[in-house]
């Protein structure tokens, strides 16, 4: 496994004086044996005990799912909660948000042929090397799936939110990470596993107003440049979904599914359609706890085409979680439709004073 800092960074500034490999799960192991190409000094070795339990571990329709659930593209897959397998394993500091301009894909070079009965420990092992031996605040990824096709949440902040990860030095802010559980460097990620990357990704974008296909300019974060082949605040060109090793110098997520990067993108671009963005603005700055909210706006095709006559549900972000106030006492979403000019109007209370934009 070669010793690097670069592909992966902290969630805050840290002198660059040791060189990391990525974790291994070993499975069962009386010893371990290190060799080196060169001479080395101060190596060390940091033992992680996985420890997930088997709590219906093999039935992802027993474990909890992540919420909110949000309609767009082909619906939102299950995605199994974060407390499934976390038990109790909190984040150094609260989740951090950015922008959502691109997917990065990774592996997570675990040996491959894994139980369903071992996936949580193998997360809270790789989620105790993120969190206590490289300092990150929590788990590097934002999605994890197994070799089953299961999709977890990772890292902590909302999988409808931009979460700042820690997964693709230099492009974390304007990213989201999913990694798939395995080493693919050779062997191809199983059947199910492509197909839960697939609808994730067709769903995390558009979700986010974005396309599946094509690329996007983002800049180089000046502080991270040296995880990527680029000057620090280059813009550059990627791939909407992108490889790990499209930006940085790594060879993750491994030869064998970067290979199956073009397939997975034409895959979700079906399944995404045609994906929407909505503007949306008030038409006063401050709200009295309450008193209705009026906003209006315009629902486009990202190819710029008014969708008049679209039905768009609107959903409310309280301190307390997901909310409507509706009508038709549809306990999840309200609908609106868009009119003949494409314009969208609606209204709804707020639960306090706020000004227009906050978040609740």
């Amino acid at each position: 496994m070669p010793a690097s800092t670069l592909g992966h960074d902290p969630d805050r500034v840290v002198a660059r004086t040791a060189l990391f490999a990525e974790a291994i799960c070993t499975g069962h192991a009386d010893c371990v044996e290190l060799r080196a190409t060169r001479q080395v000094r101060g190596v060390r070795l940091h033992f992680v005990t996985g420890h997930g339990g088997s709590r219906a571990a093999s039935d992802s329709a027993a474990l909890p799912l992540a919420a909110p659930v949000l309609d767009a593209a082909p619906g939102q897959p299950p995605i199994i909660a974060l407390a499934a397998w976390a038990h109790g394993q909190a984040p150094h500091a609260a989740p951090a948000y950015g922008t959502m301009k691109l997917a990065f894909v990774h592996h997570t070079v675990n040996p491959n042929g894994y139980s369903a009965g071992e996936v949580p420990a193998m997360l809270l092992a790789i989620f105790d090397y993120h969190r206590y031996v490289r300092r990150f605040n929590d788990i590097a990824y934002n999605f994890v799936i197994d070799a089953f096709g299961r999709i977890r949440e990772a890292r902590a902040g909302g999988v409808d939110e931009a979460v700042i990860g820690a997964q693709a030095g230099g492009y974390n802010l304007e990213s989201t990470g999913v990694a798939v559980l395995g080493t693919f460097s050779s062997a191809v990620p199983p059947p199910p596993a492509i197909a839960a990357l697939e609808r994730l990704l067709a769903w995390k974008l558009s979700l986010h107003g974005l396309p599946t296909r094509g690329h996007v300019t983002v800049e180089v974060d000046p502080a991270d440049a040296f995880y990527t082949p680029f000057r620090p605040g280059a813009h550059v060109s990627l791939p909407r979904i992108a490889g790990h090793r499209d930006g940085d110098l790594t060879d993750c997520p491994g030869n064998a599914l970067y290979a199956r990067l073009a397939m997975i993108r034409r895959r979700a671009a079906g399944l995404a359609g045609t994906p929407a963005t909505v503007t949306l603005a008030p038409a006063q700055p401050t709200v009295i706890a309450g008193t209705p909210l009026y906003v209006s706006g315009r629902l486009m095709a990202l190819s710029g085409d008014p969708l008049a006559g679209a039905p768009v549900e609107v959903q409310q972000l309280t301190a307390t979680g997901w909310r409507d106030d509706r009508a038709d006492h549809n306990p999840r979403r309200r609908r609106i439709h868009c009119g003949c000019a494409n314009e969208l109007q609606s209204q709804s209370a707020r639960p306090a004073s706020a000004r227009a934009g906050d978040r609740v």
